[in-house]
């Protein structure tokens, strides 16, 4: 029994980094589970003949990243300029990271594959 198939929202929900994104579709492919994204159906699906769509694939890997790390300086410059003025420090989250993917998917990735029990 176990996951068959994994719904995400889009493909920047699976994964923010496109190594991360293609290593976790070919392991979880290779434990029989499918990863499909509601907004765009096709575009994780694997045809050998047909590249257009592995070629989609990791473009929209490539802009979710791209997104993120976007997202990351501007929050970071915007940290460094409030420090000085509220005297306060920010915190770094605590939570545990699987090379860019969120801990509940890195959790749910391992257990689909018997990694985790």
């Amino acid at each position: 029994m176990g996951v068959k198939v994994i719904l995400v929202e889009n493909a920047s929900r699976f994964a923010r980094d496109v190594v991360v994104q293609e290593s976790g579709l070919r392991m979880l492919r290779g434990c029989g589970v499918s990863v499909i994204p509601v907004d765009a159906p096709d575009d994780f699906q694997d045809d050998p003949n047909n590249p257009t769509q592995t070629l989609i694939r990791q473009i929209l890997g490539a802009v979710a990243q791209f997104d993120k790390q976007s997202t990351v300086v501007k929050l970071r410059g915007a940290r460094k300029r409030r420090r000085p003025v509220s005297g306060k420090r920010t915190l770094k989250g605590e939570g545990q990271k699987c090379e860019g993917v969120t801990t509940s998917l890195c959790w749910l990735l391992m257990r689909s594959c018997g990694h985790v029990s």
